[in-house]
């Protein structure tokens, strides 16, 4: 039986804020662009360099006992944030910091933690309700990259980069952030649907310089199983050979006699004609296939939806306008679906997406899927001279992305921690004999504070003097602290924006974990021993 540590009520409090303030420490000075690299050693493996919170939480061990389960609520946290949004880790984590060591704080002074904790939930709630209020729509390009310069740690080539990307796509669009294979930095962004899988062989490739297939006014053939024999469709292709019409072969996999024949095809009668495997796996390549065949205006065949190879007609043939296949990808620009289809397929998509929203694969696959019908999809690759540096920046740009996705769709807030500050404003005032609720309110304000008075620190100046001061201008411009030029300035003027739904999400996010681990009446750490 495994030996543990068990701890009760102050104690097990007290040994948890060890492990989580630690963590806090050590997330505080990656907050805002004056950010600085923290080092974290392991005992396998090199040390982990960092300038991002949620990786930095990832990182942080401190062996067995009840300091590991603060070490730990904090990666719970750190990841349920980062999974919301791609961001906001490193202000969720200040955030409950501050909150956890007020918590810990009353209740050693005698304060119920669980009065305090209820109290402190329902303030927060009140304060998240005022920025919602307060959330503004994006005006221009400038302002996206602003959101993605500042999610980036102040990297304006990356926040340069995302926010053209984004405001290209547009609210609907989708943008993939990958490390790029050199160290120069590339952006594609294309219209029409995109698929992340290219031919079948080479073999299709008649440009050998180029190593793809361009094809205009082409038909498209969209199949949901696997085309193994080609005998049904051998009229279909002498039609198309004969009219000197392209075609274009999208299934699950075309394989065996059937992929040999079309490349034969292609390369002694110089038909015009290509394979390509539908990209995914299972459900979501079939979800895709018929995403496919809607925006072609094809007929997706295959036993579920109840259509053979064999019934193929011309009328359940698709076509684009334009059509490009390389090694990795395929695009279908100019699809003849019907407007009135398409439509339908994005409510159904959006459906799914408000469905899978706490399910953060799945409802990117989705967000994806709507980007190819609806808008365009970029990809950007950032690359790196070493591997360290490659892994910073893929990091930044990811986080950069997520800041700039959500500002795009729900709007932003007076970034630089200013708009937390302005929301100490809105919470209750209680007064009277409910000391746990004076108490909260003092403990949320505090943390509220935290964002602003840590980016300020970073950049070697008075917090506390800053907050206090920015607090005092209540009327007129939204007062802030610029720490890129070490500046007090009108915030919103300065174009020092945070997204929104961030900001909510990391306050809401932060007061569970400081709720949970300051109300905790006992704690059991496994020392790994046997007993």
């Amino acid at each position: 039986m495994a030996s543990g540590t068990m701890l009760f009520d102050a104690e097990a409090r007290d040994r948890l804020l060890r492990g989580a303030g630690l963590v806090a420490d050590l997330v505080a000075p990656t907050l805002g662009p004056s950010s600085r690299t923290v080092l974290v050693g392991r005992t396998f493996g090199p040390p982990v360099i960092t300038d991002g919170g949620h990786q930095l939480a990832l990182a942080v061990e401190l062996g067995p006992g009840p300091e590991q389960l603060g070490v730990q609520a904090m990666r719970q946290l750190a990841v349920a944030t980062h999974d919301a949004h791609g961001d906001g880790t490193a202000t969720a984590i200040v955030l409950a910091g501050r909150m956890l060591r007020g918590v810990v704080t009353a209740a050693a002074a005698g304060l119920d933690p669980a009065a305090l904790t209820a109290r402190l939930s329902v303030m927060a709630e009140a304060a998240i309700a005022s920025l919602r209020q307060r959330r503004a729509r994006i005006a221009d390009e400038a302002a996206v990259a602003a959101i993605a310069r500042a999610a980036a740690g102040g990297d304006t080539e990356i926040g340069r980069t995302v926010g053209h990307a984004w405001w290209r796509v547009g609210t609907e669009g989708s943008v993939i952030v990958e490390k790029a294979q050199g160290t120069e930095d590339e952006v594609e962004i294309r219209d029409g649907m995109h698929l992340p899988q290219g031919w079948l062989s080479s073999g299709f490739v008649a440009d050998g310089r180029s190593q793809s297939v361009e094809f205009e006014d082409a038909f498209v053939l969209v199949a949901a199983q696997v085309i193994a024999d080609l005998g049904a469709i051998v009229p279909a292709l002498n039609a198309f050979a004969s009219s000197g019409k392209p075609l274009v072969i999208i299934a699950e996999d075309v394989t065996g006699e059937a992929l040999a024949t079309l490349i034969a095809n292609r390369r002694r009668a110089d038909v015009k004609v290509v394979a390509v495997k539908a990209p995914g796996a299972g459900s979501w390549k079939r979800l895709l296939l018929g995403d496919v065949a809607v925006a072609t205006g094809a007929t997706l065949i295959g036993d579920e939806q109840g259509y053979r190879l064999d019934d193929l007609g011309p009328a359940m043939i698709g076509h684009a306008k334009r059509v490009i296949v390389t090694r990795q990808s395929t695009l279908l620009a100019g699809g003849a679906g019907k407007p009135a289809d398409i439509a339908a397929r994005c409510r159904e998509i959006r459906g799914a997406i408000d469905s899978a929203r706490y399910l953060t694969f799945d409802c990117e696959q989705h967000r994806l899927r709507l980007a190819r019908l609806t808008a365009a999809v970029a990809t950007l690759r950032f690359g790196a001279v070493t591997e360290s540096a490659l892994a910073l920046r893929h990091g930044l740009a990811a986080a950069a992305s997520g800041a700039a996705r959500a500002a795009l769709r729900d709007g932003t807030l007076p970034g630089g921690g200013v708009a937390y500050l302005e929301a100490t404003r809105s919470l209750p005032s209680e007064g009277g004999d409910d000391l746990a609720a004076r108490a909260a309110r003092r403990i949320l304000a505090g943390a509220l504070t935290a964002p602003f008075e840590t980016i300020a620190g970073n950049r070697g100046r008075d917090g506390r003097a800053l907050a206090a001061r920015a607090l005092a201008d209540a009327t007129g411009p939204v007062t802030g602290y610029d720490a890129v030029s070490d500046r007090v300035c009108d915030i919103e003027e300065a174009g020092i924006l945070d997204a929104a739904p961030i900001l909510e999400t990391a306050l809401r996010n932060a007061v569970s974990t400081a709720s949970r681990l300051g109300g905790a009446g006992a704690a059991w750490s496994v020392d790994g021993k046997g007993g």
